[in-house]
């Protein structure tokens, strides 16, 4: 199984290709490529089709699409999270209920990293990967700092944090 990984930034998308070898990931190949404009995106895209076997694809959004915020929640269950966390927010967003989008990530000492965004900006970029054939299976974020989590000698080279 091969991961396909698409980092969509300001003016730049991240694009790289892993695959998972007797249980571990390796790296393929990356590539960075400006884009200036979502008519871009397309043109990027196109060649980016399965390089053989079954590919996974996650699509990483850039921090300017999402909002964030510490709670106070002490849940671990995420299903339970998705379920409280718009409850939680409301008054808070400027965004109408119906085209809120919204995650959470439990921390530590019952504190939530909550994540919220409009629904159509999200989809917009989906329906974008998905018209070249590379619908992502996995949408997420990466304003944290993930590399963080590793030492300087680990983070050497091209690395993949997984969970």
């Amino acid at each position: 199984m091969n991961l396909l990984v698409i980092q969509l930034l300001r003016h730049e998308a991240i694009v790289a290709r892993f695959v998972r070898r007797r249980g571990e990931l390796a790296f393929v190949e990356a590539a960075r490529h400006p884009v200036e404009g979502k008519h871009e995106l397309p043109r990027l895209l196109d060649g980016l089709a399965a390089v053989s076997g079954e590919e996974r694809t996650i699509l990483a959004l850039h921090t300017d699409l999402l909002f964030l915020r510490e709670l106070d929640l002490p849940i671990a269950d995420r299903r339970k999270l998705r379920d409280v966390v718009p409850f939680e927010l409301k008054g808070e967003t400027a965004i109408e209920e119906e085209d809120l989008a919204v995650d959470a990530l439990p921390l530590a000492d019952g504190r939530v990293l909550a994540v919220w965004g409009r629904q159509r900006d999200v989809a917009e970029r989906i329906a974008l990967l998905a018209e070249q054939k590379v619908e992502p299976e996995i949408a997420t974020v990466s304003p944290c700092h993930w590399d963080l989590l590793l030492s300087s000698a680990e983070r050497e080279g091209h690395v993949a944090v997984t969970d």
